[in-house]
C-alpha cells in the first residue's frame, strides 16, 4: 500500500505516463520547463560573468551535489566524503539547507563532533542523520550556506567544508565540485523541471569535477555522452551494514560511526516495514534481498512529516499482521524522533556507500582538498 502516491505530473516528469495520455498538460509542462531552463543558463551566465558574486571561503569546499531532482543516493556519498577526509586528518565540517527543517532560514549548528543538539525536526531529516553517523565532525545547516561555512570555520576550525546537496548552491565557490547520477536513469527523460527531472540543463553538467554513476550493479555503467573522457567517473552501489535503534525521547545524542547491529540481527523476525523517500520500492526490495519478506509494506511521500496519529495508524496494521517489530529507513528514523519509542520495536536499516575505487575517490578528494590549502597557506591532514 502507498500513501502520498505521485501526481500526474510526477508521472509525466519521470515517463511514467506517456505525453499522449495528458497532451494538454504534457505541453504546458513543457512551455514551464523552457522557461525554468531559460532563468537557470541566465542564472549561470550571470555567476560566470561575476555579476553575482561568488563567496571563497578560507578553507577548502567540496560540493556533493545532483544535475537532477532526487533518487541518487547522495546521503551516503556525502557521508564517505566526509568520514575519509575527517579520517585522513582534516578537520571536517558539512554545511546543508537543512531542507524540511525549522531552522533553515535561520541556521543552526546540528552537531559540534560531539554532541548532537539540534532534532531531526529543527535540523532536517539527512542533515541530522549526518550528524548521528559523523563523530568528530560538525553539521551546521542554514539557506545562506556561506554563513554557515563561515560559522564552521571560525568556531570550529573547519580546513575542509563538505557542501551537501550543492551543486545550485554557486553563491559559494567550491574547489572540488562532484555530481551523482542515478546508472539507471542518469538523465531522466532529458528535459528540465517540471516536464523532466533535471535541476538544469543537460550542459550544466559541464561544471562538475567528477561524475559518480550511483546505484550500480554488475558491469561498469557508462556516463552521458556530454561527460568529458578526462574527467573522472566513479561507480557506487549503497550496501546495507546493519540496523540502527530508534533513539529515545529524551537526552542529548552522540554521534557513532557504525550502524549498532549486525545485518542478521533481525533474522527470524516479522517485520512490517515503512518509509517516506523518493523510491519507497527500492527499500522494500532491499529488505527482500536481505531475506525479510514484510508482512506489510506502507510507503509515504518523501520526506513525509510523521504525526502521532501515522505511527499508531503503522502500529495498528503491524499488529494486524503479527508484525515482532517495525523497520523504516535512516532518513525516516530521523523524522519520527522520540514519538518512535512507543509500541513494537523500531529499527532503521543503516546504509552505506561502497567504491569499487575507493582509492581512487580518496585520492581525488585528498589531492582536491590539499591544492585548495596550499593555496590559502594551511596545514593538510595528517
Amino acid at each position: 500500500m502507498s500513501m502520498g502516491g505521485g501526481s500526474r505530473i510526477e508521472d509525466l516528469m519521470h515517463d511514467r505516463l506517456p505525453a499522449r495520455q495528458s497532451p494538454v498538460l504534457a505541453a504546458f509542462l513543457s512551455v514551464v520547463s523552457q522557461g525554468y531552463s531559460l532563468a537557470m543558463r541566465a542564472r549561470w551566465r550571470f555567476y560566470r560573468s561575476g555579476l553575482l558574486a561568488s563567496t571563497r571561503l578560507p578553507c577548502a569546499v567540496v560540493s556533493v551535489g545532483n544535475l537532477s531532482v532526487g533518487g541518487t543516493g547522495k546521503t551516503p556519498v556525502t557521508l564517505l566524503a566526509a568520514s575519509a577526509l575527517s579520517e585522513m586528518g582534516y578537520r571536517v565540517a558539512v554545511i546543508s539547507r537543512g531542507y524540511g527543517g525549522s531552522l533553515m532560514r535561520a541556521g543552526g549548528v546540528v552537531s559540534d563532533g560531539r554532541e548532537i543538539l539540534l532534532s531531526a525536526a529543527q535540523a532536517g531529516d539527512e542533515p541530522w542523520l549526518l550528524a548521528r553517523r559523523l563523530p568528530g565532525v560538525a553539521v551546521a545547516v542554514g539557506a545562506r550556506r556561506v554563513r554557515s561555512g563561515a560559522l564552521c570555520v571560525e568556531r570550529f576550525g573547519a580546513q575542509v567544508l563538505i557542501l551537501d546537496d550543492g551543486f545550485q548552491h554557486l553563491a559559494l565557490a567550491r574547489d572540488l565540485d562532484i555530481v551523482l547520477m542515478n546508472s539507471k536513469t542518469p538523465l531522466g527523460n532529458g528535459q528540465v523541471f517540471p516536464r523532466g527531472p533535471l535541476r538544469e540543463p543537460v550542459d550544466h553538467l559541464l561544471r562538475a569535477h567528477a561524475l559518480v554513476l550511483t546505484r550500480a550493479g554488475e558491469g561498469a555503467p557508462q556516463p552521458p555522452d556530454i561527460w568529458p573522457s578526462d574527467r573522472p567517473v566513479f561507480s557506487c552501489s549503497h550496501l546495507p551494514t546493519g540496523w540502527v535503534s530508534a533513539p529515545g525521547p529524551e537526552g542529548r545524542l552522540t554521534p557513532a560511526a557504525g550502524p549498532g547491529y549486525e545485518l542478521d540481527f533481525l533474522a527470524g523476525r516479522r517485520v512490517a516495514a515503512f518509509s517516506g523517500i523518493a523510491n519507497n520500492e527500492s527499500f522494500f526490495s532491499t529488505l527482500r534481498d536481505l531475506g525479510h519478506e514484510p508482512v506489510d509494506c506502507l510507503g509515504f511521500a518523501d520526506h513525509h512529516p510523521y504525526a502521532p496519529a501515522d505511527l499508531a495508524h503503522i502500529r495498528a496494521r503491524a499488529r494486524e499482521r503479527g508484525a515482532d517489530c517495525l523497520v523504516t529507513t535512516e532518513k525516516d528514523l530521523a523524522r519520527l524522533g522520540g514519538q518512535a519509542a512507543e509500541g513494537l520495536p523500531l529499527y532503521a536499516l543503516a546504509v552505506e556507500a561502497a567504491f569499487p575505487d575507493a582509492e581512487g575517490f580518496r585520492l581525488l578528494l585528498s589531492d582536491s582538498v590539499e591544492r585548495a590549502l596550499s593555496r590559502w597557506g594551511k596545514a593538510g591532514g595528517s
